[in-house]
C-alpha cells in the first residue's frame, strides 16, 4: 500500500477520471476527501469506497471550497499530503469570434483558475510540514498539436505546474500528468509536467 496514512483531497471525484483516482488511492491506503460541485454523485462514490472517504460540495472556481476541503480533510483525517486537481470542463473547437465572455470564463475558471486556488489554499500547510504534493490532470493538448480550448487549457494546467515548482519547500513537490484513452494501464509521469497517462479503454 504505497500510500498507507496519507490523506488527500481530489477534485472532481465524482465520476470519470477523478472517481478511478479516488478508489486507487483508497486502495492503496489513502483517506480522501472527495470534492465535487454535484453533492450526489460525490455522496455515492464516497459510500461505495467506505469510511476512508468524505464528500463535500465544493466550486473549484472559488479558494473558499478549497479551503472548506482542506479544513476537512485535517479535522476528518488529521493532515494533508496531497492535492490532486481532476476536475475540469471541455469545449469541442469553435472559431474564436464564436466564443462569448461567459463560456471563456467559465473555462478558464473551472480549468486553470482552480489550479492557483488550489495552490492557494495548501501551500501554507505544506510548507508548515516541509512535505506534499501536488498533481495536476490536464489534456493531450498541452503538449501535441490540436485545436480548439482543450489545448490551451492543457497548456495552461502544465504551465501553471511548472510556474509554481519554487513555492514548495523540503520535499512537497508539484506533478502534472495529461491523460487519454489507450491501451496501457500504466500512470507515467515526471515532476512538472511532461507526464503521459495512457489508460485502458473500458470494457463493454
Amino acid at each position: 500500500m504505497r500510500l498507507a496514512g496519507k490523506v488527500a483531497i481530489v477534485t472532481g471525484g465524482g465520476s470519470g477520471f477523478g472517481e478511478g483516482i479516488v478508489n486507487k488511492f483508497v486502495a492503496e491506503g489513502a483517506s480522501v476527501v472527495l470534492m465535487d460541485r454535484d453533492e450526489a454523485a460525490a455522496v455515492r462514490v464516497s459510500r461505495e469506497a467506505g469510511d476512508k472517504v468524505r464528500p463535500i460540495t465544493g466550486d473549484v472556481s472559488t479558494l473558499e471550497s478549497f479551503a472548506a476541503a482542506a479544513d476537512l480533510a485535517r479535522s476528518a483525517f488529521g493532515g494533508l499530503d496531497i492535492l490532486v486537481n481532476n476536475a475540469g470542463v471541455a469545449q469541442p473547437p469553435l472559431p474564436l469570434e464564436t466564443m462569448d465572455e461567459g463560456l471563456f470564463d467559465r473555462i478558464a475558471n473551472v480549468n486553470m483558475r482552480s489550479i492557483y486556488n488550489g495552490a492557494r489554499a495548501v501551500v501554507p500547510h505544506f510548507k508548515s510540514v516541509k512535505s506534499g504534493a501536488i498533481l495536476n490532470v490536464a489534456s493531450t493538448g498541452g503538449v501535441s498539436p490540436g485545436g480548439g480550448d482543450g489545448r490551451r487549457n492543457g497548456h495552461g494546467t502544465l504551465g501553471g505546474g511548472r510556474r509554481r515548482k519554487g513555492l514548495l519547500p523540503g520535499r512537497a513537490r508539484v506533478r502534472a500528468g495529461h491523460c487519454r484513452q489507450g491501451d496501457r494501464k500504466s500512470l507515467r509521469d515526471d515532476p512538472v509536467g511532461g507526464g503521459h497517462a495512457r489508460l485502458a479503454r473500458p470494457r463493454t
